[in-house]
Formats: structure tokens, sequence, C-alpha cells
């Protein structure tokens, strides 16, 4: 699973910069380590016209690292991005 949430970030007359917390749950250490891999990679080269916006550059703020969960089952690893971004 992955769960995405606005921290704050900042907006300009015709752009907005997100900041986003990204985590990722998975059964396995390994799930969860090559899931942060594969969603680095994809948002970093993500690019484009999306759902009525144009991302114009994502920029890795802090990378994918372990964190916390109340279920020991569970293994998370948490990342923030800023996503620039303006209206199509």
């Amino acid at each position: 699973m992955i769960r995405v949430q606005r921290l704050g970030g900042y907006d300009e007359r015709f752009a907005d910069h997100p900041r986003v917390a990204v985590d990722v749950f998975a059964a396995t250490a390994d799930e969860a380590r090559a899931l942060a891999s594969q969603l680095t990679e994809a948002l970093l080269f993500l690019r484009g016209p999306v759902n009525g916006a144009v991302i114009r550059d994502v920029r890795c703020d802090a990378g994918f690292s372990r964190l916390p969960w109340a279920n020991e089952l569970v293994h998370r690893r948490g990342a923030t991005f800023t996503i620039s971004l303006r209206a199509a």
C-alpha cells in the first residue's frame, strides 16, 4: 500500500509546490524496500500533464527510510518530496 499526504509547501501566483510525505507499507522489509525504490524512480521522472495540472519538477527532500508502525507485521518506509506544478 502507498499513502501520500500533503505536509505543506508553498504556492505562487501561477504555480504550486506541495511538499508531500510518501509512505509505503508491505508484508516484508524487502518488499517495502523494493516498492520504495520503484516509487522513487517513478516520481523523479514524472513530468507533464496529470489530471488538470502540469508537473514541472519533482525533488526528493528526504529519501525512503524505515519508520515505525504499530503492527510489527507491517513494514513501513517513508520519504518526502516536493512537486512543482502549474494548472494546465
